[in-house]
């Protein structure tokens, strides 16, 4: 089964599901706006020189070329190092779109994620539209050694969110650090639901004997396939497979995190199918989607629903650039930040400028 690819670009997720409690500020405050996040170069090839020094690059070539492993075990240890990756690069952009069906109750539910991440610097910003009263967005800008958020109610109109976020209504100082290599990635950054091991003990689950270990028995090995995609040397992998949904079931960590993740009560799955694409040579997602089929209860009703998550990367200058995020929020955003940033952000955009007018030019 293909998965479904409906897709409304683009990122950062990056963390979670934006929290139940961002209610409150009326779209009224402000003028309202949809997110100018469409990305340049999604799906684009990520540059050679992504990988810092101190986090040095997971191959994927060779994990795909393991003959002592089993097919499932190459797709799990595949996407959970491609997520180890993401954390070892200097820079990503990325997007998920997640729509929610229940056709037995007329329901349509819908969210996208935006993660951008440029050397410590990070944006994320999610937008959750359920067609009542609750549909919270959130941003979340950690810049040099400060962080900005802002969260209030949002609509949805004529194939855009409205809301309104003219300033950032939180500022304070923090202390940012590259992130080192966590198997909670995966799950946090991309909020992929299958519990594919790499954790000791996952957040709400129970189970006190696992491991830190990748664990591939919830894919079914039957299904299994990894293809090459791509040309002239840029090659990408796709990962393709079904869970099996008794072991999901039975699994506590991916029944949390899948009704965490969706903001939805009680899954009893029926199909689940995943689609993963990995650059082959830089071993960073392309995307990551997966469709699920399962009867679910959500806004007080319970039905058999379709959920579809399609993440795309970027791996673009401009993309990146949190400092061309955070400019693009307007002015008063900038002002928000301390003198010294200011200028850093500004120096940043103006060389960000510069670089892309001399990569024009040379076309």
């Amino acid at each position: 089964m293909k998965i479904v690819k409906t897709i409304l670009i683009v990122i950062f997720a990056l963390l979670l599901a934006a929290s139940v409690g961002l209610l409150g500020y009326g779209i009224s405050q402000g003028p309202q706006k949809s997110p100018d996040n469409e990305g340049k170069g999604m799906l684009g090839i990520p540059a050679e020189d992504l990988f810092f020094e101190e986090n040095p690059q997971i191959d994927v070539k060779t994990i795909e070329t393991d003959t002592q492993m089993s097919a499932a075990e190459k797709a799990a240890t595949m996407l959970v190092k491609a997520s180890y990756n993401m954390a070892s690069i200097n820079q990503f952009y990325g997007h998920a779109r997640v729509d929610t069906e229940i056709p037995s109750a007329d329901k349509h539910f819908f969210s996208d994620y935006y993660r951008g991440k440029n050397g410590v610097n990070m944006f994320y910003h999610s937008l959750v539209y359920t067609g009542t009263l609750v549909n919270p967005f959130q941003y979340r800008i950690d810049y040099v050694d400060q962080r900005m958020t802002k969260s209030g109610s949002c609509d949805y109109e004529d194939g855009k969110y409205k809301y309104a976020a003219e300033e950032p209504s939180g500022v304070s100082d923090i202390d940012l650090s590259l992130p080192s290599y966590t198997p909670y990635l995966i799950y946090s950054w991309f909020d992929f639901p299958l519990d594919l091991g790499g954790v000791k003990k996952a957040q709400g689950g129970t189970d006190p004997n696992r491991t830190d270990a990748v664990d591939y028995s919830l894919i079914d090995e039957s299904t299994v396939r990894i293809e090459e995609a791509g040309e002239n040397g840029e090659k990408y992998y796709i990962i393709t497979f079904k869970v099996r949904v008794d072991k999901a079931q039975a699994s506590s960590e991916t029944v949390y995190r899948f009704a965490d993740t969706n903001k939805i009560e009680k899954p009893e799955f029926g199909e689940i199918t995943v689609e993963a694409e990995i650059w082959k040579d830089s071993g960073v997602f392309r995307q990551l989607n997966y469709q699920a089929n399962a009867k679910i209860s959500k806004s007080g009703k319970r039905g058999d629903g379709v959920i579809t998550k399609t993440w795309k990367f970027s791996y673009n200058d401009t993309d990146c650039s949190v400092a061309k995020h955070i400019q693009g929020l307007g002015e008063k955003w900038v002002a928000a930040l301390s003198e010294k940033n200011q200028a850093i952000l500004r120096q940043e955009v103006a060389a960000l400028e510069e670089k892309v007018k001399a990569a024009e030019a040379s076309k």
